[in-house]
């Protein structure tokens, strides 16, 4: 077994995705299996990745076989096997490639989740690949579904097998959001972080949650660790700071 590769994600159950089997429930009559079968593969070759899929049915119970290139692509053969009606199972014998160099699918997942346009200082999504699975886990702000498209997009990678997400999803309020906008005034208004201001993303983190304040990521040295845990401190409405800051440079 391959040891897990883990990204640094100076920067966490998706579609973990879609069992073997799924069901649905039907009506009592179902058409004849050759035109169940029929039926399937309109509804599954309608999308050019999945044109290679192959399709049997027996007894209300679809099974997909072949190859397809991403675990979305599988997701979508399966979601779109269940529309049939008359499908009450789906049996996935579907194959995504494998990929040799799981820490190049490591650093792909680490940059989809990088790149994706709403991914903020106040997220923070870290995790790992092990025999093509990816895991992630940390924290995301309540606005527009970000965990389910944070795993929509790994999902999208080639050689994904399979995602665990324990994403989680911070509690909204006025409160918090106020005070995230606040954090990010007074800590680029510091002088020690003024350049951080010109990135799209800064290598720290600022978890805001019902005013605990945690801080995660990197920073340059000790100085700017112990720097930006004071501002967050000082600044009204945080009532509590957990600085969990790496620094570039070591203890």
């Amino acid at each position: 077994m391959t040891s897990r590769t883990r990204w640094p994600l100076p920067v966490v159950l998706g579609l973990g995705l879609m069992p073997v089997l799924a069901s649905v429930a039907v009506g009592a009559q179902n058409p004849s299996d050759d035109a169940l079968a029929r039926s399937v593969r309109s509804a599954v070759h309608g999308v050019d990745d999945l044109r290679a899929v192959e399709v049997t049915v027996a007894e209300g119970e679809a099974t997909l076989s072949g190859r397809v290139p991403t675990l979305r692509a599988k997701s979508a053969a399966i979601e779109r096997s269940l529309r049939v009606e008359g499908i009450e199972r789906v049996a996935s014998e579907l194959v995504i490639p494998r990929v040799e160099d799981e820490r190049r699918l490591a650093q792909a997942v680490a940059a989809s989740i990088v790149n994706y346009p709403f991914y903020t200082m106040f997220d923070y999504v870290h995790g790992g690949v092990r025999d093509g699975v990816v895991v992630l886990a940390g924290d995301v702000t309540p606005e527009r579904g970000k965990a389910g498209e944070i795993v929509d997009r790994v999902a999208r990678i080639p050689g994904v097998q399979d995602i665990r997400s324990t994403i989680e999803t911070l509690p909204p309020g006025a409160g918090d959001a106020r005070l995230r906008l606040v954090l990010a005034s007074r800590i680029f208004d510091n002088d020690f972080f003024h350049r951080y201001a010109r990135l799209r993303l800064p290598p720290f983190h600022v978890i805001v949650r019902r005013g605990t304040v945690t801080l995660t990521g990197f920073v340059r040295d000790r100085v700017e660790r112990n720097v930006l845990e004071q501002v967050v401190r000082r600044t009204f409405g945080v009532t509590r700071v957990i600085n969990e800051l790496d620094t570039e440079r070591g203890p």
